[in-house]
């Protein structure tokens, strides 16, 4: 925190780390299914990282598959007597930054999960949609409170945390940047026959001109790239991402090294 109130000259509460638990309680948040070759596979959804798209391939590939809440998929995980397997997928930080705040914007303006969104509506509705001038409103409001900690915009690795006394450690973390093959490589390492990935299974994109104006926002200032990532500085480390040109610089590129080599341990990453 005292790196991203020195980026932006300002004086900020730290709400990270502090996980609200709304995303892990939804219905639709975890999934699990059983394989062909009779492996009981748990999938932790991780926002903004091609979550819809893995559900509709592992239903597909699964039988008994049943999207779940991380309690129900953690317990039936650990009182299994099959052999299984827990994966997730995740993202680059930037763009899933700047997807979570398309996603969010379309709630704001829909009314999904309102009065969640309600403030956020209120402070954004006198820029216009699209903006960079709203994106960067935005981006003041997620530095201030983290959107009420939402999980659009959360750094990854907190979904990836024990809840309720229960843990689900991941055995295999693939990337959405090269999700076919490493899904192919999640079901080789069970010697299952690899089944094809679609891609273009229920992509949803809530708007292009809000991802075009939180990309403005961002170039317009090399100190707001850097903020970010300093916010998600264990994400580009544990999930061995490049850091933005912008983000290439002392002390953030040791203190990535530093977190990297402490990560390397069991690290399941494809």
């Amino acid at each position: 925190w005292p790196h991203v109130q020195a980026e932006i000259n300002g004086s900020l509460s730290p709400w990270m780390p502090g996980w609200n638990l709304e995303p892990l309680r939804g219905i639709l948040a975890q999934a699990g299914g059983v394989s062909g070759m009779g492996t009981k596979m748990a999938f932790r959804h991780i926002f903004k990282a091609a979550g819809d798209t893995i559900f509709a391939n592992l239903q597909g590939v699964t039988t008994d598959f049943k999207q779940q809440d991380y309690q129900e998929l953690c317990n039936a995980f650990h009182s299994t007597d099959l052999k299984h397997i827990a994966f997730t997928f995740v993202r680059d930080p930037i763009s899933r930054f700047i997807s979570g705040y398309s996603e969010i914007e379309y709630r704001t303006r829909t009314g999904l999960d309102w009065p969640i969104f309600g403030s956020l509506a209120k402070l954004l509705r006198e820029y216009p949609v699209g903006s960079a001038v709203r994106a960067a409103a935005f981006f003041e409001e997620f530095l201030r409170s983290g959107i009420d900690v939402n999980g659009h915009v959360r750094p990854q690795l907190e979904f990836l945390q024990p809840l309720s006394g229960c843990s689900l450690p991941m055995d295999f973390i693939g990337k959405t940047e090269r999700a076919e093959g490493h899904w192919a490589k999640l079901f080789e390492l069970q010697n299952e026959t690899v089944p094809e990935f679609d891609s273009l299974l229920a992509l949803h994109s809530h708007g292009r001109r809000d991802e075009q104006a939180m990309k403005t926002f961002l170039a317009s200032s090399a100190k707001y790239m850097r903020a970010l990532c300093w916010l998600y500085l264990g994400d580009f480390a544990v999930f061995e991402y490049e850091l933005p040109n912008e983000c290439r610089q002392e002390p953030m590129q040791s203190a990535v090294a530093m977190l990297r080599r402490v990560s390397l341990s069991g690290n399941p990453l494809a």
